[in-house]
């Protein structure tokens, strides 16, 4: 997809939480929008400016101006460029040789060529037999908990960065270069997901079973795999691996930006919209793109795995983080998955390399330090302040 073919993309919140892009304020100051110094655009300001600019502007009189030049370096020219644009320009560079086929619906591979063409993910669509049994019964289970997760349910429709950052301080203000690439990797998400699904064209659980009774709108566009599922943890791998944790740390069922995207996800089962094994499948091509976007950013090398899923084989398959984490990076055995790792070295752009400087000048900023307390110790202090 070409930039210019981009210019949409704030239309596209139904896929799973693109609404973020009107969060360009920190590059533009005003969401992205065309906006005066002061206030947005609106025919009111504009009057009133005609009128002013008449009042103190001598038409015989043209002042002729020689601009000095932008400057030196990338960054000086994003400086100056809107924000709509940098990150168009920012996510064409993320998502570079990230290439979907597969016209026969049956298949749909990614692969991502850095020299080499390697396929990264693969997968099969399912026939009606996956749905039937462990499928849907886990759907119709998880009705009981719509009361309570309701409200998080509605608004992770199209707001995601709120929840997977609201375990730690990270707000535009200080963190505003590491957003922009957060909502630049959703974007990246967005795209690969949004072509698979256009290709399998599978049914959502209400097409199938009228009994799931979705209370969301049941969207638009095909099931497999879920574009939450992508999205959310693809952007959970790059905000932890930008908040210093390792890859280890990262992939821990314990991490709570994991665990916060894994809620996210299943979310979407308690809603009615989508089967589990699509959120595994997601999940499995989630943590790979996201593994791109972070190598691409900070130009590190990085073990990448392809994965193959036969989509007819999950039929009893359930998803969690702690589940996803034995089966990820050849963990243990899954009839339904192969995989095979593959070697990336990332060429950075001038653009990503000054990106990364600012997004890690934000991580070291007061970064806390020390060990991670248990709910013993912490009760421990309750009782020493009680008496």
């Amino acid at each position: 997809m070409s930039a210019a073919g981009l210019g949409g993309l704030g239309g596209l919140g139904g896929l799973g939480g693109l609404g973020g892009l009107g969060g360009l304020g920190r590059l533009g100051g005003l969401g992205g929008t065309q906006g005066h110094a002061g206030s947005p655009n609106s025919p009111y300001m504009s009057s009133a400016l005609t009128i002013a600019i008449d009042g103190i502007i001598d038409p015989g009189s043209i002042t002729s101006l020689t601009p000095s030049d932008y400057g030196p370096g990338p960054m000086s020219r994003i400086a100056r460029t809107d924000p709509r644009y940098v990150r168009i320009l920012l996510v064409e560079q993320l998502r570079k040789g990230i290439d979907v086929s597969g016209d026969d619906a049956s298949n749909v591979v990614v692969n991502f060529d850095n020299g080499t063409q390697h396929k990264i993910f693969a997968v099969t669509r399912p026939t009606a037999a996956v749905y039937d049994g462990l499928q849907i019964e886990q759907v119709l289970a998880s009705v009981d908990q719509r009361a309570d997760r309701m409200a998080e349910i509605i608004l992770q429709q199209n707001d995601i960065l709120s929840f997977l950052g609201s375990t730690m301080r990270i707000h535009d203000v200080s963190h505003g270069w590491s957003l922009e690439m957060l909502r630049a990797t959703q974007d990246v998400a967005t795209l690969v997901h949004s072509q698979i699904k256009h290709r399998l064209s599978t049914r959502r659980p209400v097409e199938l079973f009228p009994e799931t009774a979705p209370i969301t709108q049941t969207p638009q566009h095909s099931s497999l795999p879920s574009g939450h599922s992508v999205e959310v943890s693809a952007v959970a791998y790059m905000l932890s691996r930008m908040s210093g944790k390792s890859e280890a740390e990262t992939l821990s069922p314990d991490n709570l930006i994991m665990r916060m995207a894994e809620r996210i996800a299943v979310n979407r089962h308690v809603a009615g919209v989508h089967f589990p094994f699509e959120s595994f499948a997601g999940f499995l091509l989630g943590v790979t793109l996201g593994r791109i976007c972070h190598a691409r950013l900070f130009d590190q090398p990085e073990t990448l795995w392809g994965y193959d899923i036969t989509t007819d084989d999950m039929a009893d398959e359930s998803f969690s983080m702690r589940h996803f984490a034995e089966v990820f990076d050849c963990g243990t055995a899954a009839t339904w998955l192969t995989q095979n790792a593959i070697s990336f070295t990332p060429t950075a752009t001038p653009e990503l390399q000054e990106t990364a400087a600012r997004v890690a000048g934000e991580w070291t900023r007061g970064r806390p330090t020390g060990k991670k307390r248990t709910r013993a110790s912490i009760r421990r202090c309750s009782d020493c302040r009680a008496n």
